[in-house]
């Protein structure tokens, strides 16, 4: 329950940033930056939860993580000025990375390795298909009452599951929420074959994702009619995502971990073809490739994030932190810099299918 509600929170919030940063007199750029220090903050902060979520334990670190976004948000409603805008804004990411690793070492605790496949799959895949509607409905709540309704709207039901939460690990009682120190180090993490391979494939998978997911916007921008043609292909590109996310959920129980990353490996060249077509016949096309790319997410995020987790049950914890900060470190550096160094969208596609491909499959031959 926690990772979609706290999903849909993080992806709906979009629509009302522009509202947040002109109501604090913020420019654009300024908010960018403010964003991007977020995301800087979410990386550290999965190495920092590993002795908090030791001390805490996974679900009462998991409940008090939303709680606190709940007050995060709160604070964001009441801030004075833009410092203690930003101060609360940051806040956020910083509890929420707490809790999205013990969440994510408390589901794989509980289930087996398949079934937390299956699990991240279809949860994905919810929120995916969620994420459609909720610019609308965001936009209509903001539109009525304000940026800060809308705002406490989101925040309302991860508030109500972190008190959930913790009034069940009170009934529980604290002996069922534990986190075993950890045995191994980092450095010993990464020289497992087992956690190595499939976090470089998903390092792999996010420098192609992220960029591309952020790109894709600009490259409707000179192509489509309206706002409302961007936002239907942008609908159409998450409904690529869910789809993909849901079949993974199917294939799961019948096919291997390995056979479902290499149908990703397929897709994402059919999107490279499709992308390569584009620069003959036109954006249309590469449009199109891009999507195919991101409909991949699915087949290699999902096991790999699974068999990251496939380490000793006392090394989960430090394991998801790991993994957790190389994704967003990786896959913000990558947007970072096709930003800076491409600014041919076509170019960028295939360079960077390419190299995710080629990464992926390295991964394979890793682990």
């Amino acid at each position: 329950m926690r990772f979609v509600v706290v999903a849909l929170f993080f992806d709906a919030l979009v629509p009302l940033f522009p509202a947040m940063a002109q109501n604090h007199g913020m420019s654009e750029a300024v908010f960018q930056t403010l964003l991007g220090c977020c995301y800087i903050a979410f990386a550290l902060a999965q190495l920092l939860s590993v002795p908090i979520i030791h001390a805490l334990g996974l679900y009462r670190a998991a409940g008090l993580s939303c709680i606190a976004l709940g007050l995060c948000a709160g604070g964001l409603c009441m801030a004075p000025n833009g410092v203690v805008f930003a101060g609360a804004f940051l806040a956020m990411f910083l509890v929420n990375s707490v809790g999205s690793n013990a969440t994510r070492v408390a589901m794989r605790t509980a289930v087996g390795e398949s079934a937390f496949k299956r699990l991240i799959a279809w949860a994905s895949s919810a929120v995916e298909l969620k994420q459609i509607a909720m610019p609308f409905i965001v936009g209509a709540i903001a539109s009525a009452a304000g940026w800060r309704w809308a705002l406490l709207a989101l925040v309302a039901p991860i508030f109500l599951v972190g008190v959930w939460i913790e009034v069940e690990r009170t009934v529980r009682g604290d002996k069922h929420d534990v986190s075993p120190v950890d045995r191994s180090g980092w450095c010993a993490l990464l020289q497992e074959p087992r956690f190595s391979g499939p976090v470089l494939a998903m390092v792999g998978f996010q420098m192609v994702f992220a960029p591309l997911a952020v790109r894709l916007p600009f490259m409707l921008t000179g192509q489509a009619s309206s706002v409302f043609s961007v936002g239907l292909v942008l609908s159409l590109a998450n409904m690529a995502v869910a789809v993909g996310l849901a079949i993974t959920g199917w294939l799961v129980p019948r096919v291997s971990s390995r056979a479902l990353t290499k149908t990703g490996m397929v897709i994402m060249g059919l999107g490279c073809v499709l992308a390569l077509v584009g620069q003959v016949h036109g954006p249309p096309w590469t449009v199109v490739g891009v999507i195919v790319v991101l409909s991949a997410f699915g087949f290699v995020m999902v096991p790999a994030m699974a068999d990251a987790l496939n380490v000793e049950e006392a090394d989960r914890t430090s394991a998801a932190a790991l993994s957790g900060f190389l994704q967003a470190v990786c896959s913000g550096t990558a947007v970072a810099m096709t930003g800076m160094v491409i600014s041919d969208h076509g170019v960028v596609v295939v360079a960077l299918t390419l190299v995710a491909i080629a990464t992926v499959w390295i991964s394979q031959r890793t682990g």
